[in-house]
């Protein structure tokens, strides 16, 4: 059977694997590409099949969600590769979305610049594991993936990957997360309201002007003919 189907993004291209799997597997993609897919095969010594398929991007092939689908005869797994998000924070609390899976998730794996783990959860286990460096800036996992980060610094500014998976499909969602101070927030603001009521008084200024110059031109006597 299909036991795991990896999918990921390399520069101008989206490919997704499977291996050791019996009989030979077939692989679908949605949305389907405008070009053939390659695809690879290989037979290992137990008359195994690995396969391989890839698509390629251009700029007439947006950036998107894409999923591949490696089916046997006996059951099918998709993977599928959300489209990459973008999200400004305050540096007290972020919130980062998973890719939400048709059916709960049995696993998941939190990363950050795609090489360095934050925390895995497991449904059997009904909790998280944060590794050392993270343990103090995860706040909360929400049982469909969702993470929570607290005490955050520029360091922290960065793309977060999770992975999320059970029997029947995996969702991978990348999230690139810009880190702004609750002060700078707040001065903002600030510079907003005042833009507002300047821009306020100026439309009202201008409005008395305007009435007294009205009504100074409806005194004007008329000459006689």
């Amino acid at each position: 059977p299909v036991e795991k189907v990896t999918i990921e993004k390399l520069v101008d291209k989206i490919n997704c694997h499977s291996e050791e799997i019996y009989p030979r597997p077939t692989v679908t993609w949605n949305p389907r590409s405008p070009d053939a897919p390659q695809e690879d095969s290989s037979v290992t010594t137990k008359q195994l099949f690995n396969i391989s398929s890839s698509i390629l991007l251009s700029a007439d092939y947006p950036d998107q969600t894409h999923s591949c689908t490696i089916s046997s005869t006996r059951n099918k797994r998709t993977a599928t590769l959300s489209r990459q998000a973008q999200r400004n924070s305050s540096d007290t609390e972020a919130t980062i979305e998973c890719h939400a899976l048709d059916t709960p998730l049995n696993h998941l794996i939190w990363r950050f610049n795609y090489s360095q783990l934050i925390l895995t959860w497991n449904k059997a286990e009904s909790s998280y594991r944060a590794s050392v460096e993270w343990e103090k800036h995860v706040k909360d996992v929400s049982d469909q993936g969702r993470l929570t980060l607290k005490d955050l610094t520029s360091q922290h500014e960065g793309t977060y990957t999770c992975e999320s998976s059970n029997t029947e499909e995996t969702g991978i969602a990348s999230t690139v997360l810009h880190i702004t101070k609750d002060g700078d927030q707040k001065n903002v603001g600030i510079a907003i309201a005042i833009a507002i009521v300047f821009g306020v008084l100026i439309a009202i200024g201008a409005g008395v002007i305007f009435l007294k110059k009205k009504k100074r031109h409806s005194r004007v006597p008329t000459e006689p003919r």
